[in-house]
């Protein structure tokens, strides 16, 4: 294993396969702006083998070697997602087909099928030909994978994939017989001869309005289609991942940018480190919080450290791809980003791009020079990044993020039942989790990891499982024992009310937690906003619902609607197990998340970390010290409050314990 995670990396992505005569001007740039590392060759494909089974790679080893010599790493990567047109001419199989039966064409990225068995060939191939003649250079740091799977497609229906999802039903349920008790298929006469007889989701006349078709099938199939896709993708890294493994020990990622389409904890279980690309507006970079805890919780150890996560795409400046019209950062911001970015456990802030593209789809897009290789508008804020990691990176490499007390779990079930039956119309997978739940805990100054639903979660103190319609009897079993331990586990809203097959439960309304929670079930009920109680609290609620009523003595009912449809019955209970407590939340309240957690949990005191909306502040702690990483994002300044005194490390000044004035994308890092 290469050094790659002792270090902290200030990267571009960087096309030498397009500026062959620019190169030495590029690492002398790169060099002054404090660049030390590149990502090459994800979309090099046709460059590396120009004609099928005809390879080049001493362009890409000339560069590398150059970078080496200047002391600039290299990430480097699979082309896999830009197949030379020579292929998909010769292959016209490979190409992946969307839902109306009609081929991706050359000219773009991500146009064929994960499940095609030539193109799966020849994408082995590429990878063991690059494997075995770079992995083992003195430049390479870390590999990615391919680049971020399905953000431009989403299923694949050619006569390939057709062939592989029965193969997959057929591994998963072994039985037609199975398949159709399972999915209750009898419903309008859906039920299957065989498993070559399963749809694939295409258009079907329901769902879409009078005259417009859509793709509504039956919700245990598609929740299965979207398994079956992730499974798809990650089975086509697999191989690429076994492959470089023999030819280099670098560590690998992939740069996951739609973890609603692969599930992340299956796509990283085969990898070192988790990636991402968050392209986001000053005022909005909160919203990526929650993406960087559950980076953070991937490789997590059960004492709480972690093995660093990758910021492998950022804007320098301003986004665009291919049209203009994205605002600029405003200056200073980029190096809050990279505060708060490498500061939640991350140890590399890396652009998206190097060199302005000349030609192609995204000439509109920032990057850190110009075209004709001057510097471009985010200059100085990338120097500024460099001179701050220069000054924080003490922190960064000897004290790692504290451990947290709280947990939110993050459910690859829920990804696909949900991707199947919203169960409400407003529900959105990425924004209503971060709204609804991440913020709240934002707000009341909780530190908190994301874990996957499979982790294991002993160690905290409080886990919240909100948005999870399928409980595993496996996680419902831990949890048990979580909260006999001692925890207090808070689940919903909207959780436990199916089966892992998006089936209406049939003994109990919300399956197993009726008897855990000793509660009944009454009724679900849609409720667009009702008023309701918590602990002699008012406050709003709705989205799908359910009213509940007590069935066991030790069941303590904490809140009821007040009107609308279910009006006396209960939506809040908690009851004590062991040492713990678990409570269920049976609706939402919508925009007042944060008067709930608190209202949960104040009895808990929990430390928090106090700042004004649009500063946050990040707890550092282990065996080295503890420090806090300050940033305002928002532009409008703030104030932390610091739990001890210390010495700032980019001021070079002692500060108090207290108050902290924090300026406009004003940056501190305090050790104690």
């Amino acid at each position: 294993m290469s050094d790659f995670f002792s270090r902290i990396w200030h990267g571009a992505a960087w096309y030498p396969e397009l500026w062959k005569d620019r190169i030495d001007q590029d690492i002398s740039l790169m060099k002054q702006a404090g660049i030390n590392l590149v990502r090459v060759g994800e979309f090099a494909w046709s460059s590396l083998e120009p004609r099928e089974g005809q390879y080049d790679f001493s362009w890409l080893r000339e560069a590398m070697d150059k970078c080496h010599a200047a002391g600039i790493g290299v990430v480097l990567c699979t082309p896999t997602p830009t197949p030379p047109r020579w292929l998909t001419l010769k292959y016209p199989q490979v190409k992946r087909i969307d839902v109306d039966g009609r081929a991706f064409e050359h000219g773009s990225r991500q146009h064929v099928s994960h499940t095609s068995p030539k193109y799966r060939e020849l994408s082995r191939k590429i990878t063991e030909k690059l494997a075995s003649e770079l992995g083992g250079h003195p430049a390479v740091v870390a590999w990615q994978t391919d680049n971020e799977f399905l953000c431009h497609v989403d299923g694949d229906f050619s006569p390939s994939a057709a062939e592989a999802w029965h193969a997959w039903l057929k591994r998963k349920y072994g039985t037609i017989e199975t398949l159709n008790a399972v999915w209750g298929a009898q419903i309008w006469s859906e039920d299957y001869p065989s498993f070559e007889a399963v749809q694939l989701p295409t258009k079907t006349p329901f769902g879409g309005g009078l005259g417009q078709p859509s793709g509504v099938h039956n919700v245990s199939l598609m929740a299965d289609w979207y398994r079956f896709t992730s499974d798809t993708v990650v089975e086509f890294q697999r191989e690429q991942v076994e492959i470089i493994r023999r030819h280099s020990a670098a560590p690998i990622t992939h740069n996951l940018v739609n973890p609603d389409r692969v599930w992340p904890d299956d796509l990283f279980a085969d990898l070192d480190c988790a990636s991402t690309d968050p392209y986001i507006a000053h005022h909005d970079v909160w919203r990526v919080f929650r993406t960087l805890d559950w980076m953070r919780g991937t490789k997590m150890k059960d004492d709480g450290s972690t093995t660093p996560y990758v910021i492998m795409e950022t804007s320098p400046s301003h986004n665009g791809s291919r049209e203009p019209g994205h605002k600029t950062h405003p200056d200073g911001f980029l190096a809050a980003e990279a505060m708060l970015f490498l500061g939640m456990g991350g140890n590399t802030f890396s652009y998206w791009l190097w060199r302005q593209q000349r030609s192609g789809v995204e000439m509109c897009h920032g990057a850190v020079i110009t075209s004709w290789g001057t510097p471009s508008v985010g200059w100085e804020n990338v120097k500024a990044v460099t001179a701050l990691i220069q000054k924080i990176e003490p922190i960064l490499k000897g004290i790692g993020p504290a451990p947290a007390q709280i947990a939110v779990h993050d459910s690859k079930n829920a990804r696909a039942l949900l991707r199947a039956e919203r169960l409400w119309n407003a529900y959105n997978p990425w924004s209503t989790p971060t709204d609804e739940i991440h913020r709240p805990l934002l707000e009341l100054g909780y530190w908190r990891d994301v874990r996957f639903e499979d982790a294991d979660v002993s160690r905290y103190k409080v886990v919240i499982s909100p948005f999870m319609p399928g409980l595993s009897d496996a996680l419902i079993d831990r949890m048990t024992s979580f909260v006999q331990g001692g925890g207090t586990w808070i689940v919903g809203p909207m959780s436990g009310c199916r089966t892992l097959n998006g089936t209406v439960h049939t003994d109990a309304g919300l399956g197993r937690l009726d008897a855990l929670c000793g509660v009944k079930t009454l009724w679900p009920v849609g409720i667009q906003q009702c008023r309701g109680e918590l602990m002699e609290k008012e406050l709003n609620l709705g989205w799908y619902c359910f009213g509940l009523e007590a069935a066991s003595p030790d069941c303590q009912i904490l809140g009821r609607y007040i009107d609308g449809p279910a009006a006396g019955t209960a939506w809040a209970v908690q009851r004590p197990i062991g040492r713990g407590r678990v409570v269920l939340l049976a609706a939402l309240a919508p925009g007042q998340m944060a008067q709930v957690f608190s209202s949960l949990l104040h009895e808990m005191n929990f430390a928090r970390l106090e700042s004004t909306w649009g500063t946050t502040i990040i707890p550092r702690q282990g065996a080295n010290g503890r420090a806090w990483l300050i940033a305002n994002w928002d532009g409008a300044g703030g104030t932390v409050r610091l739990p001890e005194k210390g010495r700032d490390l980019v001021t070079g000044r002692n500060v108090p314990a207290g108050e902290l004035a924090v300026a406009p994308f004003g940056v501190h890092a305090v050790v104690a």
